[in-house]
């Protein structure tokens, strides 16, 4: 990690093995970084690999604070949770430090059942909605607390492929 205002390494990581470095994230707020652990190949798939999981770290003291064994996953704004998702549990955000659930998106719900395909979760920054998106492009709006589906795009003219909040936690952004 460069501190490009100082020109001064804060702290440096040494990664072991094949890194897909495309997969590094870091929370919006600078202070959290994930990065893959070395991934496997994939027995009988020449040229598939598998990801081992995630290492977290702080940013500002380079203290490993957690390993998350789920290599699909995504940070929240502030980096204290992450969201893997899993098509036969749904999505469950995590505590990143303790790794402790917090809350799921249950594909047992009945109202959940239908939005079993979602992926790429986004939470506003206080937690309070939640966006995600299914392979259609289609685009959902949920009140985190109560799952319940506030809105749905399932025609913005183009297919949806990424989404994120805007700081001010009300406008999402959608490309």
């Amino acid at each position: 990690v460069w501190d490009v205002l100082d020109d001064s390494i804060v702290f440096s990581i040494a990664l072991d093995g094949d890194i897909p470095t495309d997969m590094i994230q870091t929370s919006q707020n600078g202070q959290i970084i994930v990065i893959p652990l070395p991934s496997t190949p994939v027995p009988n798939q020449p040229g598939a690999f598998m990801l081992n999981g995630m290492e977290v770290f702080d940013t500002t003291t380079g203290e490993q604070l957690s390993t998350i064994r789920n290599s699909n996953l995504i940070l929240s704004a502030d980096g204290s949770t992450y969201a893997p998702y899993d098509f036969q549990v749904g999505i469950v955000v995590r505590d990143i430090a303790t790794d402790e659930e917090l809350m799921r998106f249950s594909t047992d719900s009945v109202d959940f059942r239908r939005f079993a395909g979602l992926y790429n979760p986004k939470f506003n920054f206080d937690r309070s909605l939640m966006a995600a998106m299914d392979f259609d492009g289609r685009l959902y709006l949920f009140d985190a607390a109560t799952q319940e589906l506030l809105g749905e795009i399932t025609d913005s003219g183009s297919r949806v492929t990424t989404i994120d909040f805007h700081p001010d936690g009300k406008t999402l952004l959608i490309g």
